[in-house]
C-alpha cells in the first residue's frame, strides 16, 4: 500500500472516529465501530453485547432504578460494578439503543463490547 493511500485512510478512519465522539460523546467509539461492523455485516446479528454504563460522580444515583429500567427493556439483570457503573450482557442493542442509553444526563460513559453471537448469554437471576 502506498504512503499516499494509506495516509488517505488513516485520515479517513481519524474523521470518522472524530465524528462519532461528536454525535455520541458519552460513548466508547470502539464499541460503536463493534456494534457497527456486527450490524452492516452479519445480517443475523441480534445485538449481543456487555455494557458498562458509568454514572456522573456526586450525584445521588439510584442504580435500583436504572437496573430496573434495563431489566424491562432487555430482560437481563445488570451487576454493580461499584457505587456508579452497572454491568449486563442483553440481547437487541444496536447503535440506536446505544444512543438511547447515552441521552441520560446521569450516564458519564458507556464502554463494552459487541459479541458476534449470543452464545455467551446468560439468564438473569430476578
Amino acid at each position: 500500500m502506498s504512503n499516499n493511500i494509506q495516509d488517505t485512510i488513516i485520515i479517513e478512519y481519524q474523521n470518522f472516529i472524530k465524528r462519532i465522539s461528536q454525535l455520541i460523546p458519552k460513548v466508547d467509539q470502539d464499541l460503536v465501530l463493534q456494534i457497527l461492523k456486527f450490524q452492516t455485516t452479519k445480517e443475523e446479528w441480534r445485538g449481543s453485547v456487555t455494557l458498562r454504563i458509568k454514572y456522573q460522580k456526586n450525584l445521588e444515583i439510584d442504580l435500583n432504578s436504572k437496573k430496573g429500567k434495563l431489566y424491562e427493556k432487555y430482560k437481563m439483570l445488570p451487576s454493580e460494578m461499584d457505587d456508579r457503573t452497572l454491568r449486563f450482557k442483553a440481547l437487541g442493542v444496536y447503535l440506536e439503543d446505544i444512543s438511547e442509553l447515552s441521552q441520560d444526563p446521569e450516564v458519564e460513559y458507556i464502554g463494552g463490547s459487541a459479541e458476534p453471537s449470543q452464545k455467551d448469554q446468560y439468564a438473569s437471576a430476578q
